[in-house]
């Protein structure tokens, strides 16, 4: 299945953004590195994946790995709460995991709840519950990292183990790979405004240009290039939005080199220049 990479661009001090979604429309294949948990609240949510299509029942909840390909279908009765949550969120000296561990605990336990036990399934969507309860409420960030951690350990302890001997490699590969995007994301996080090469962030994560520069296109489906433009363009997009900074000060913050370059590289991604973005971004608010 043909997909592409999405980038939600999430806090790096607190990676996780949780959200109403609808069935209105369709959403094309794709994946991203973040872990995503559909809670379908109402109707039946039609999760596409490589092996098929799966419904999700009201009151059922879905678990996608990352790196997992997926798409929706469009069922305009149906709404669901989505979690992103990114992998770094649970690789603390709080769960004992480092970030490689916390992949393999989502690779190798069974995403749906209709094929847990019906108390691990409810414990799990209490935790669901209580965090909706806690983000709607702008609830301190102490509390809900401590909410996340026990949905975690709830995942640990009470999910039934999907892993055999033969996709074990498969995970494993999986695992080195999203290490290595892993490592590039942070670097790119950290220095994307300075004047990043392949080389650099070949090295910071401890690899040959040549390799680095192949896994990232395998695990990602982006040259490291277009990666980091669109990198680039999103936080330009988010200094537009949230800022009057000016549009000279928006194109340096973001990284790009020359005004000129920020102008044609934002407008081909957006399909608009940066001030028309910027008022239709205050007229829509």
């Amino acid at each position: 299945m043909s997909s592409y990479v999405e980038i939600p661009g999430l806090d790096p001090s607190f990676p996780v953004k949780v959200f109403d979604g609808t069935g209105d429309s369709a959403i094309a294949p794709h994946w991203h590195i973040e872990i995503e948990i559909i809670y379908a609240l109402s109707g039946v949510v039609p999760l596409g994946l490589e092996s098929g299509v799966v419904e999700i029942a009201n009151g059922e909840f879905y678990i996608i790995s990352s790196a997992v390909s997926h798409y929706f279908l469009p069922a305009k009765k149906s709404k669901r709460l989505v979690f992103w949550i990114h992998p770094s969120l649970f690789a603390s000296p709080q769960t004992g995991y480092s970030f490689a561990a916390v992949t393999d605990v989502f690779a190798t336990r069974n995403s749906y709840s209709v094929n847990w036990s019906a108390v691990e399934a409810q414990k799990f969507r209490l935790i669901l519950d209580r965090l909706r309860d806690a983000q709607t409420q702008s609830a301190d960030r102490l509390i809900l990292f401590s909410n996340y951690i026990q949905l975690f350990e709830c995942l640990v302890v009470g999910a039934p183990t999907d892993y055999s001997v033969s996709n074990a490699a498969k995970v494993r590969d999986a695992t080195e790979s999203l290490a290595l995007v892993q490592e590039a994301m942070q670097y790119i996080q950290a220095h994307y405004a300075e004047n990043v090469t392949l080389r650099q962030v070949s090295n910071a994560a401890g690899y040959s240009a040549e390799y680095f520069s192949r896994r990232f296109k395998q695990t990602t489906g982006l040259t490291f290039t277009r990666y980091l433009t669109m990198y680039r363009v999103n936080m330009a997009k988010y200094l537009l939005s949230c800022s009057s900074q000016a549009i000279d000060v928006v194109a340096m913050r973001a990284g790009f080199s020359s005004l000129q370059t920020f102008y044609r590289v934002f407008r081909q991604e957006t399909g608009y220049p940066p001030l028309k973005f910027r008022r239709l971004k205050i007229e829509n608010k």
